[in-house]
């Protein structure tokens, strides 16, 4: 028998309230601690210049003309049809009404180009926002989005959307 279940059951009872307040007070103080360091990268997403290809976490990648001569760099091309599906994706992913318009632009994202036998597949895959240090410098990241993945199915017969999911 544990100390707690050899109290009076009112007692017990005033105990568990009393830890569940505690537990609660600490898991909100933590919540709006999270939600300031997330607001705090946000702001700081949304200061970074459009004209870096960025990975999770907001960096710069190293970027390199790709000539797409080498056996590498052609298995970096795509068929052009993709080209038309992300275009109608994108399209449609502009008119989200519940992104701001911060939250639509393209640096936030990765985009991913794909098929199945009906359908091209285009996936927006948000980028994780940076973990700030004391300074306001990168220092990590956080399991957090700014913007939203979303994922496209389009249609291979009419170019319509056939479907649009968006994900956590």
């Amino acid at each position: 028998m544990s100390q707690l279940e050899r109290l009076h059951p009112l007692a017990q009872s005033h105990i568990k309230l009393l830890l569940s307040g505690l537990l609660l007070t600490a898991f909100t103080t933590t919540s709006m601690a999270e939600q300031d360091s997330v607001t705090q990268a946000k702001n700081y997403v949304s200061s970074l210049k459009d004209s870096c290809s960025y990975q999770n976490g907001y960096s710069c990648t190293d970027v390199k003309e790709n000539t797409f001569m080498t056996r590498e760099g052609m298995a970096q091309l795509m068929p052009a049809s993709y080209l038309e599906a992300s275009a109608i994706a994108l399209a449609d992913f502009k008119t989200i009404e519940d992104l701001s318009a911060e939250q639509k632009k393209m640096k936030h994202y990765k985009v991913g180009l794909t098929e199945d036998a009906d359908h091209y597949i285009v996936y927006f895959n948000a980028l994780m926002l940076p973990q700030l240090d004391a300074n306001g410098k990168p220092a990590g990241i956080m399991r957090v989005t700014f913007g939203r993945s979303t994922k496209y199915w389009i249609s291979k017969k009419d170019l319509s959307i056939q479907k649009r999911l968006f994900m956590k």
